[in-house]
This record gives C-alpha cells, structure tokens and sequence, in this order.
C-alpha cells in the first residue's frame, strides 16, 4: 500500500513532523543531522510494525547498540547487564530528548507513526516506560515472603491503540501476543548490503523477468555486461558477484569494475524485491558519477510504476536533485522532493515539498532547496 502522507511524534529529533502529501518516487534532501536518514528509519519501522529484529538492526548501523555474545555464568553476570543497561541506553535514543529512563522524572516516552490524514489512519505508537512487575528474590515455592514488585523498563508496541508487542528491557524475552503482519519493506543503507544479503536478493530474481531489469541497470555503468551469478565458495554465506562480459572467456569479479556497480546492483536488486512495498535508500548518489544518473532515476521510476514501489531516497547533492527533476518532469505526478529544515522560532524541523512543476521552477531559478 502507498502512504499518501506521513506524521512523525517524538522520533529521535523529530518533535512533530508532518508531511502532507507523499509521491510515487520521493527525495529527501536536507543539511547534516538533520533527519533525514530518521525520516527512512520511520518509515522503516512503520512498515515492519517496530519488531524487534528491526529496531536493533537501526541501532546497530548507527553503533548504538552492539550486540555481544554474553555466557550465562556467574563470573560473566556483570557483562550481562553491561549487555542489557547498553541496549536500554540505546533504545533511549529513538526517542525525542533521549530522555534517561534512570531519571528520577522519568515516566514514559513514546514516539508514534501515522499514515494518512484521516483521524482513522494506521498509527503505531512506540512506548518505553516504566511498570511493576512481580518478581521472587528466592527460587522456591515455600518463601511466599520474598515475593516482591520491582519496577521495570518496558518497551511496548501499539498498532491502533492496540498492544501488538511487548518487551522486558530486563530480561528480554517476549510475550505472546497477537502477530500483526509487516509491510514489505526494503532498506539500504549507505554501505550497501552485505555479500549474504545481496546473494539472497539476486537468488530471489535470477532466471525471472526481473533479471533482465538487474542486468539493464548494470550496462548503464558498463555497456559490456552480458550475464551477471554468483560465485559460492566453501562458506556459502560468503559468495560474491561475478559478471560475464562482451568479448571475453572469462568473468570478472563485479567490485573490479568499481565500487559504484556493487552500490547500484543493491539499489536495483533492492528495488526489484520490494514489489508492492515501499523501497528506502540512504544517500542514493553514494559512488554513483552525475553523468549517470538520469539513467538511473529513470530505471527508477519505471521499474517503481510497474512493480508499484513506493520509493523514498535521501542525498546531499545539488546534480542529483537537477537529474531527480529533469526525469521526474517526465512522468506526471509521481515525484516529489521532501527539504527538511529546522524553523528559525524554535529550531524544530519541518518539512517542505516541492511537486514536480515547484521543483521544475527552483532548479531553472537556482534556488536553494537543500
């Protein structure tokens, strides 16, 4: 499904923001830290309904939180909690103010997340607060004495008004509630995938139609490219892409033709496997020359109207906003470029859209609109 608009409360540093109108293929632009990879990870979120798996893995890309392996004995029970009081500190951090959950003030902190302008569009809220819970200070069924209530950190899920999830920032171990199912969504980060995640993308679309999209957008880099597989070693999560080319016998490891092949093979793949579902990039331009990127954007909208991806894109640079307007003026409302600044009152960050005929303007005028 399309999210038509977007309201974002309490996310990291977004107090309230809000988005009015959303298009097919969305550009996000705007000065460092300020919100705009936040912006993918909400929508990230989102879609995949604050699972846990999700969450961790946004604290990790940003070296929030890092898992440890941690031995259940009673010499490594300090490393335990050192484990446990970093991912508390960590989740702390997806919330405005990074409010401390240890303060003595501290009630609850909640961001929330909602699609649509209507007052009865899907909203997911996100809560850490604090709550009793009855725990035993001895392991025995004798000892009713020890039985006590300790207040816990919590974090909570809703999805309309609705507990879907939730969570012992202690001990960690989920309760059984209802499954609410995610929406497809696909995220890449500004380093790419990893080897394993790209292999299984590409094993997802090899021998399909949706090859033929994959090997397209690779001869927009490199005209040569016939055929592209993956090469397993003995670890069959380390294999890696190698490509035939025109007029030679032997294939070629894919990252010898450059870095910015293997960045535009995961934003293709990527976009190939979000059929239906919504498509995040961070920082698209990454290793990507201007010359090539009208070519791209329009391998972009193309494949995102035929397979209906709903794409959002972040990027720090003016030739990629000009080439994003010169092929968005060629496909009728379905661009949109999204400038997040913060308000010179009170510093709070606001988003302001440009359709295509507003961007079509600011570029031929030089106006600023990062």
């Amino acid at each position: 499904m399309q999210i038509p608009s977007l309201e974002i409360k309490g996310y990291r540093n977004f107090k309230n923001l809000y988005l009015p109108s959303l298009g097919h293929i969305n550009l996000i632009v705007g000065r460092n830290n300020i919100g705009k990879s936040s912006l993918l990870e909400a929508l990230w979120i989102y879609a995949k309904r604050a699972s846990l798996s999700t969450l961790n893995q946004i604290l990790e890309q940003r070296e929030e939180y890092v898992r440890r392996r941690v031995i259940m004995s009673d010499r490594d029970r300090v490393e335990e909690n050192e484990d446990r009081n970093q991912w508390q500190t960590a989740l702390e951090s997806l919330f405005y103010g990074r409010g401390k959950i240890s303060e003595s003030d501290f009630k609850e902190a909640n961001f929330s997340i909602k699609a649509g302008n209507s007052s009865k569009s899907p909203t997911l809220r996100v809560s850490l607060s604090l709550s009793e819970s009855i725990t035993s200070g001895q392991n025995s069924l004798f000892n009713i004495d020890n039985i006590e209530n300790e207040i816990r950190p919590y974090l909570r899920v809703y999805f309309q008004n609705e507990v879907i999830f939730e969570q012992s920032v202690q001990n960690r171990r989920p309760s059984n509630l209802p499954l609410i199912s995610p929406q497809l969504a696909l995220y890449v980060p500004t380093g790419s995938f990893s080897s394993s995640e790209m292999q299984k993308l590409w094993n997802s679309v090899a021998l399909q139609s949706s090859e033929d999209i994959v090997l397209e957008s690779l001869r927009i880099l490199s005209p040569d490219v016939q055929r592209l597989n993956y090469l397993v070693g003995t670890d069959l999560m380390r294999g890696y892409p190698i490509i035939k080319l025109k007029n030679s016998n032997t294939p070629v490891p894919l990252k010898s033709l450059g870095e910015g092949m293997t960045r535009l093979l995961g934003v293709v793949l990527a976009l190939v496997n979000a059929k239906e579902g919504l498509l995040l990039i961070d920082e698209i331009d990454t290793g990507l020359h201007y010359s090539v990127q009208d070519d791209i954007w329009r391998l972009i909208f193309e494949t995102a109207q035929k397979l209906n991806v709903q794409v959002f894109a972040t990027t720090h640079s003016k030739d990629t906003i000009n080439s994003f307007q010169r092929v968005a003026n060629q496909h009728d409302s379905e661009g949109m470029l999204l400038s997040l600044r913060a308000r010179q009152k009170d510093g709070m960050i606001v988003a302001v859209p440009y359709s295509e005929d507003e961007l079509a303007i600011a570029t031929e005028s030089d106006i600023e609109v990062r």
